[in-house]
């Protein structure tokens, strides 16, 4: 029997649940565990992770743990990493997170019995720091539907619908995080040509994560607006509406807020590091996230140029044929499939 760790039933839907619910969507034949409210978070999540949920398994089962943890010490387990940043970049984390996250997986990746990953840049990433046989890793990229369609409301926040008859926006998803790169971002937006400032708000879409080293961050500023976490109706409003999205991420596993854009017809602006290029190609104007001046000079060659941005949208909508949650989940079942 295939069952499946959903621990992440509890948690805010962030790409990384995003995957796994989008994944499960399509599955055919599974049994979730999951764990009961007061064990779903914290301390308790993961005592309730390493004791009960390995219990569950028996001799002939397969336990699949999407969301980057697992039961330890499991052999009959599946499990997918998404990245590596907290081993990458401890900098970026609460030191007991970090501490937390090297433990785990330096025990899951060598226990386990097959490791997923949504890119070839994770992939060689896992293999450079725990010394892993390519053959235990395979690569699925992930999809980019968001929700369907027909489950949209028009029901929505009353900051969200202030934009209505507001300037147009350029558009930012992610969490405020310091990997997502906002602080340059923001002095970037300072230093754009003033034809820009003045025709454009910039849109920050996110809510601050607690494993996270805070980034006080200063919004007062009239020509940007932040919204924190919004719903997923919420979400594919502003994609519909924004002119343009810009993503300066300095580390993705993948990269999902990119290709989702381009779904709706956005014109990208995406750093050129870690699994970012991998995932957008060349639908999007690639920046350097390090650089403040780069970011600026992409926002203005891509707001100032029309005909860049039809070319952009163009390659986007080409560029989004290749991933489909249906496919992703398709070929995860698959291999979990053949691993029973």
């Amino acid at each position: 029997m295939l069952y499946v760790n959903t621990r992440f039933l509890y948690q805010k839907t962030t790409g990384v649940q995003r995957y796994a619910k989008n994944i499960l969507a399509h599955f055919p034949n599974y049994q979730s565990i999951t764990p009961p409210s007061w064990a779903s978070k914290g301390v308790k999540g993961h005592l309730w992770e390493q004791s009960y949920l390995p219990l569950q398994i028996k001799k002939n089962d397969l336990l699949w743990s999407p969301t980057n943890t697992g039961p330890l010490y499991l052999k009959q387990q599946v499990i997918t990493i998404h990245d590596l940043s907290w081993l990458e970049h401890p900098e970026w984390f609460k030191k007991s997170f970090a501490l937390q996250y090297r433990f785990i997986a330096s025990h899951l990746v060598k226990n386990c019995r097959h490791i997923l990953t949504i890119s070839k840049y994770t992939k060689e990433k896992i293999i450079e720091h725990y010394k892993i046989d390519e053959k235990k890793i395979s690569v699925i990229y992930c999809g980019i539907d968001i929700i369907e369609e027909k489950n949209l409301t028009n029901t929505f926040s009353p900051k969200i619908t202030s934009l209505e008859h507001d300037k147009p926006f350029l558009l930012f998803v992610g969490s405020i995080e310091p990997r997502k790169n906002i602080k340059r971002l923001l002095q970037a937006w300072k230093i754009t040509n003033q034809s820009i400032q003045n025709d454009y708000n910039l849109v920050i879409v996110g809510s601050e994560g607690k494993v996270f080293k805070e980034q006080n961050i200063n919004f007062n500023e009239s020509h940007i607006k932040i919204f924190g976490y919004v719903s997923d109706s919420e979400l594919v409003y502003l994609y519909k509406k924004a002119s343009a999205l810009i993503y300066p991420s300095l580390y993705e596993g993948f990269g999902l807020p990119p290709l989702e854009a381009m779904k709706y017809g956005l014109p990208v602006i995406s750093s050129n590091v870690t699994a970012l290029p991998e995932a957008v190609g060349d639908s999007a104007l690639m920046c350097d996230p390090y650089s403040v001046e780069d970011i600026a000079n992409k926002i203005n060659d891509l707001l100032e140029n029309e005909t860049l941005q039809k070319e952009l949208t163009t390659k986007g909508f080409e560029q989004i044929k290749k991933f489909s949650w249906k496919n992703t989940s398709e070929s995860t079942y698959d291999i979990l499939s053949s691993l029973q």
